[in-house]
């Protein structure tokens, strides 16, 4: 996974602009180097993080003819189902981690609410060949999709498939692109990035009994604190149950109340005070695609959410997103319980 913004390198050299080291909730940098935190992601290999810089792009119409490759620009809601189903079989065969955010479902759920959405479907030899969702704003800037709250980020291409970048902005008409979330292993965009880190991982593939064993061995103290708060809670609260995926939309709204107040207390940036932002998280949480399904995960003590996490999941990953617990339950640490 990589941040980062990708924008023209000016005469007197490449400049740098990222998001500022506040995670989801930082407003991007203009035109600095700095370092970001890592996000947390649920992925098995370790990818990376990297803070871009800019590259530079001439101003040309919607599509165009590269060499051997013509890219024409579509609205997501555009793409056709043999495109769509083209996307997937991209990221199927590819070796990087199956991100929910890097399928056509996170993009299609994009589209609906945010109008400058776009995808620039890359053709060779009449077929599809590589797919480019981004966000076209004001005087050509360029955005990844969903840049604010996308946490993996990139173009699907297929494998060998040569194209310059520049090539393939002038060809979207962007004077710059814009991104903090690169995935690993994004040749085009990695030359112009600043820094790169690891992104944390939980490995679960041989079981959560397995898990918890490596965590026993490795952190003793912090699983027995705990499982004895959980104990503790469940005495005091009649009981304590996990929901791994609530379907409730009154649970996804106590969710995104809390985290709105965790915002607003910690001096950040409010991402459910945008429309789109919250319109997308309900709709993503409706969604039932198995490439790109919102999960809503709820810890309740007695009949009462105490903590939960709203994130997205693949067939083999789920991506952490939007925690938050109830800061009534401080003291029990709800959301390490969960």
């Amino acid at each position: 996974m990589f941040r980062t913004t990708h924008r023209p390198d000016p005469p007197g050299g490449p400049a740098c602009s990222h998001d500022a080291p506040q995670g989801r909730a930082g407003e991007p940098a203009r035109v600095r180097r700095n370092l970001a935190l890592p996000t947390v992601s649920v992925f098995r290999p370790v990818a990376s993080l990297f803070l871009g810089r800019a590259v530079e792009s001439s101003r040309a119409g919607p599509g165009a003819e590269l060499s051997d490759v013509r890219i024409s620009v579509v609205t997501p809601g555009e793409l056709g189902a043999s495109q769509t189903e083209a996307w997937r079989e991209m990221r199927a065969h590819t070796e990087a981690p199956a991100n929910p955010f890097m399928e056509p479902e996170f993009t299609l759920a994009v589209g609906r609410v945010r109008a400058p959405a776009r995808v620039a479907v890359l053709w060779e030899g009449g077929e599809p060949a590589g797919f480019f969702p981004h966000e076209r704003g004001p005087l050509g800037r360029g955005r990844a999709i969903g840049l604010g709250v996308s946490d993996c980020q990139g173009a699907v291409l297929r494998p060998g498939l040569g194209i310059d970048p520049r090539e393939l902005l002038r060809a979207c008409s962007l004077s710059a692109w814009e991104f903090d979330n690169l995935e690993a292993g994004q040749k085009l965009f990695e030359p112009d990035a600043a820094d790169a880190f690891g992104s944390p991982v939980i490995e679960v593939a041989t079981g959560y009994a397995a898990y918890e064993e490596q965590l026993r061995e490795r952190s003793p103290r912090f699983l027995r604190t705990t499982l004895a708060k959980e104990r503790e809670l469940g005495r005091r609260a009649g009981g304590v149950r996990f929901v791994l995926d609530e379907r409730d939309p009154a649970a996804l709204r106590t969710l995104m109340s809390w985290k709105s107040a965790q915002y607003r207390g910690t001096g950040r940036r409010d991402r459910f005070s945008q429309r789109w932002t919250s319109t997308l998280v309900r709709q993503l949480h409706e969604s039932r695609a198995a490439g790109c399904r919102g999960t809503l995960s709820v810890l309740y003590a007695g009949d009462r959410p105490v903590a939960a996490h709203f994130g997205l999941r693949s067939r083999t990953v789920l991506s952490c997103w939007f925690p938050a617990y109830d800061p009534g339950f401080a003291s029990f640490s709800p959301g390490l319980i969960l």
